[in-house]
């Protein structure tokens, strides 16, 4: 498939059209043979504010279209990153690949305008529809049953659907996974936290009988078990923001369908879990394990 000049009923960005001011739109491609296959590369060089605005929201996509002459070999790549890889085999391709980048709207855009418009379109806006996709389908069909029954193809809805359940199914595991860890991460914190005052009976009685009050323990006691939580916190955030930046990032980039977006969310939420539980516990524990006169307590303690 090859793009010649033509008109559209709403301004393109182009090489060649004026009808942007400014903005560049280019595609870099690398072809890597390995083995049997080949590995296509894609880089999309996109200036355009507005249409790179578009992208990040998810109403618009970077679309590669592939297509082999000879054999028959035609193939869409869908993206919303700069960068993807593709492979096929080399026996799908036999002399000229030719390959077409675009950008498309991924949804229906109503009154869509621009700063980088021509000045001829100032004040001007334009309903873009999304691609006729069940028309597309439909034709893909017929042409697969009548003409090419090897060849295949992905559509964007069975790729959202795709995406969806494999996106459930992570967060479901990782939330699973995280529930456990943090419920024996906090029954830990609890632990230490009695532990110690179990521990220091003697100590508290001592402090009272030198004139601490029951209000100052308690006081004490909340503040060092928010300082042990607050150091727990501290290092779980490092170390959540450094597995998000390498680990993680680098499986989801390694997953075309989804987009890498860093947050420390669930990690502050769990870090204020951890914080009420670190004041409440010293509390309930001096007001069950502490009891009785001072002469009491150290005869307990002994």
């Amino acid at each position: 498939m090859e793009i010649k000049y033509k008109l559209y009923p709403y301004p393109v960005l182009s090489s060649y059209s004026d009808d942007y001011k400014q903005g560049v739109f280019e595609t870099n491609t690398d072809i890597v043979r390995d083995g049997y296959n080949l590995c296509v590369d894609f880089m999309a060089t996109l200036t355009s504010t507005s249409l790179k605005e578009l992208i990040r929201a998810g109403k618009a996509k970077y679309v590669y279209h592939l297509e082999c002459a000879q054999t028959g070999y035609r193939k869409v790549v869908e993206t919303e990153k700069i960068s993807v890889s593709h492979v096929i085999t080399s026996k799908t391709v036999c002399g000229k690949l030719q390959i077409c980048s675009f950008v498309v709207a991924a949804e229906d855009i109503p009154q869509y305008s621009s700063p980088e418009f021509h000045d001829d379109y100032t004040g001007a806006t334009f309903d873009i529809e999304e691609g006729y996709e069940a028309e597309m389908i439909a034709f893909l069909e017929n042409y697969m049953e009548h003409k090419d029954p090897d060849m295949n193809y992905l559509s964007a809805r069975e790729a959202r659907e795709s995406s969806e359940g494999t996106r459930r199914m992570i967060r479901f595991v990782g939330g699973f996974v995280g529930l456990i860890f943090g419920f024996a991460g906090v029954l830990n914190l609890i632990n230490t936290i009695v532990t110690s005052i179990l521990t220091r009976r003697h100590e508290f009685a001592a402090m009272e009988s030198v004139g601490m009050t029951r209000r100052q323990l308690t006081g004490m006691m909340v503040w060092e078990g928010v300082y042990y939580a607050a150091g727990a916190c501290l290092l779980g955030l490092v170390l959540a923001a450094a597995l998000d930046l390498t680990l993680v990032k680098s499986m989801v980039d390694s997953m075309w369908q989804f987009t890498f977006r860093f947050t420390l969310a669930p990690a502050l939420a769990a870090c204020g879990v951890l914080l009420a539980v670190s004041a409440a516990v010293p509390v309930l524990a001096l007001r069950y394990f502490h009891k009785g006169s001072i002469v009491e307590q150290l005869r307990a303690a002994e």
